[in-house]
């Protein structure tokens, strides 16, 4: 039996229902049922009995469970000691790993993994979906409204959203594509990588701009890349609707301002206002403030690039933000209201990460988040002063 089948056993006794056990490991109930099937059909043994007030576990299963907890305690008594024992860690570190754990938890794991042992690599093996799921809206109007909700979320909970559904949304899948290529070993396997996701994802194939495995996201609306899959698709009434219609890298939103073209014709309903740009080293990031006529609504959205083995390309970094107290009063300032982010701020929700001489920072923000600002009156103008803080460029 392998160690996953352990925590099985493990999990099941500890939450007596196979709905929370599935989800707690994060499988589907169909998988573990037929695991506990299999294990059962190991072990030669009826192991635990479901009835309507959930599991009961047999005589041999209790002592399948007592087995299991000091099995899995001796596995973690190992690796602890292997790795005290080791003081240079180096080489390349296999997983296999369930979609939605690889996809939300993973990454932020190894990055601190790999922020200890800068020396290891990893093979990540991801069990994705067989066919590209769709999130599915009765109306434009409700999407458009989970969308907003999920704006207003933190990253914790973004991911906990996601995973709930098992569902990879068109900017995860974004960021997957480039993080694939930052992990290829050789021009070719980057080659292979960008292949891979050019069904899906636009290359900018000019060799002056460096960012041949940069992947641009052809989505005529980024918000709309919250809830569309992989291929730029959701389901609205019944319907597949698909929100791919950029054919050609320049006319991204991104690649235009990451070249300083900034036209408005694709979208006259976006007014953009103040793109701050930064580049230090091999990073730079922008962040682009932008107004929705429609609601007269501002935000700003996060964008970071660092250079790397095949050149320029996207990555997940983080952001805090402080804001001048003297904006504290909205109506003062031109604002109807401000948004969940700053009146959290000034209430004091996020004031909880950095202290600094000249204020308070939030807690971070992700690249490619939209963080509402506020609600500006009808016919006068709104005003605000924020900092931004890049931990990756550190500016």
């Amino acid at each position: 039996m392998e160690e996953r089948d352990w925590q099985i056993i493990k999990t099941l006794y500890e939450q007596k229902n196979i709905t929370k056990t599935a989800r707690v490991l994060y499988m589907s109930q169909p998988t573990l049922n037929a695991r506990i099937k299999q294990i059962e059909e190991s072990l030669g043994t009826k192991l635990l009995y479901r009835g309507n007030k959930g599991i009961t576990f047999t005589e041999t299963g209790e002592y399948t469970v007592k087995f299991a907890e000091h099995i899995l305690g001796e596995m973690q008594e190992l690796r602890e000691t292997i790795t005290n024992m080791q003081e240079d860690v180096a080489g390349t570190l296999r997983i296999a790993a369930p979609s939605i754990l690889a996809r939300y938890f993973l990454p932020k794991l190894l990055g601190r993994f790999q922020d200890m042992y800068p020396k290891t690599k990893f093979d990540v093996q991801i069990a994705q979906n067989e066919s590209n799921g769709m999130l599915s809206f009765g109306s434009v109007e409700e999407m458009k409204a989970q969308i907003s909700a999920l704006q207003q979320m933190s990253s914790d909970e973004l991911s906990a959203w996601y995973a709930e559904r098992d569902f990879e949304s068109q900017y995860d899948a974004l960021y997957r594509a480039a993080a694939e290529v930052e992990q290829a070993q050789s021009l070719d396997e980057a080659l292979a990588i960008k292949a891979k996701f050019t069904p899906y994802f636009l290359y900018n194939d000019n060799p002056a701009d460096e960012e041949m495995f940069n992947p641009y996201l052809p989505n005529e609306n980024r918000d709309y890349a919250y809830v569309c899959n992989i291929c730029g698709e959701v389901m609205i009434a019944g319907q597949i609707v698909n929100y791919n219609t950029i054919a050609d890298v320049r006319d991204t939103r991104e690649y235009q301002i990451a070249h300083d073209i900034i036209t408005r014709e694709s979208d006259p309903n976006i007014t953009t206002t103040n793109t701050l740009k930064r580049t230090v080293g091999k990073r730079k990031f922008w962040a682009e403030g932008r107004y929705t006529a429609e609601n007269r609504y501002v935000q700003i959205e996060f964008t970071a690039h660092k250079k790397g083995t095949f050149g320029w390309n996207k990555y997940a970094t983080s952001y805090h933000i402080r804001i001048s107290d003297s904006y504290r009063d909205s109506s003062r300032y031109g604002w109807v209201k401000y948004g969940h982010f700053v009146s959290g701020y000034f209430d004091g929700v996020d004031q909880n990460l950095y202290t600094a001489a000249e204020g308070c920072w939030t807690p971070e923000y992700k690249s490619h988040t939209f963080v509402d600002v506020g609600q500006v009156k009808s016919g006068t103008v709104g005003a605000i002063q924020l900092y931004i803080y890049s931990r990756g460029t550190d500016v």
